[in-house]
């Protein structure tokens, strides 16, 4: 292949990755908007400023599309949450801080969570095809990696009880902490701005004290 082919192809490969992350931010937004509305691809294609037929140059349906946001919106939850090892004192810390990070993230960017309430809750269930599905579990895996390699430091190192199982522990967690997330976005302004952050931080205090093992 010519270098002059090989360029264009990258250009190309870099232009549709910036189209695809403008059309699954469109889906974020609309879902945000409308939680209770499954867009269209229509909808999708209106909202971006361009043609159905433009649109399938990019995805082959509107769950493809569906499954790259909720891949995006994940990342960049993860990210807004990363704490390197070696920040914290020990695993348990590293594990609680990156929680706080991404969850206090999360209320400052309620359409995240409000499109990921949506797709687990509602649209994976009916509207992936089983490779998509395949996709979404992969994706979940990736996001929940340094989550999993923070715990089993923290029982190596001794600030996490070692009698505690990795994958049901890390499920009643997670799930404990974005129900209370979610809840706390339903408040009004008021009561998001001066109880959200403090209520979070509460709640991992609570795990603390339950990772921590006893003298």
């Amino acid at each position: 292949m010519s270098d002059r082919r090989r360029t264009a192809i990258d250009r190309w490969d870099g232009f549709r990755g910036e189209q695809r992350a403008v059309i699954a931010d469109a889906i974020i937004g609309i879902i945000a908007d409308q939680p209770d509305h499954v867009p269209t691809v229509t909808d999708v294609a209106d909202a971006v400023g361009i043609s159905r037929k433009t649109y399938y140059k990019y995805f082959e349906d509107l769950s493809g599309a569906m499954v790259f946001a909720q891949q995006r919106a994940l990342a960049r939850l993860s990210e807004a949450g990363a704490v390197a090892p070696g920040t914290a004192s020990n695993g348990r810390e590293r594990l609680l801080g990156m929680f706080e990070s991404s969850m206090l993230s999360a209320l400052k960017q309620p359409e995240l969570l409000r499109f990921l309430s949506f797709f687990d809750y509602s649209f994976r269930h009916r509207g992936l095809t089983s490779q998509q599905h395949v996709s979404y579990e992969a994706s979940v895996r990736a996001s929940l990696s340094d989550i999993f390699d923070a715990f089993a430091a923290g029982q190596v190192d001794g600030s996490i009880r070692d009698d505690l199982d990795p994958e049901r522990t890390l499920f009643t967690m997670g799930h404990s902490v974005m129900g209370l997330v979610q809840r706390v976005m339903l408040a009004d302004p008021r009561t998001l701005r001066e109880l959200g952050a403090p209520a979070i931080r509460l709640e991992l205090e609570v795990w603390r004290q339950f990772l921590t093992p006893t003298a």
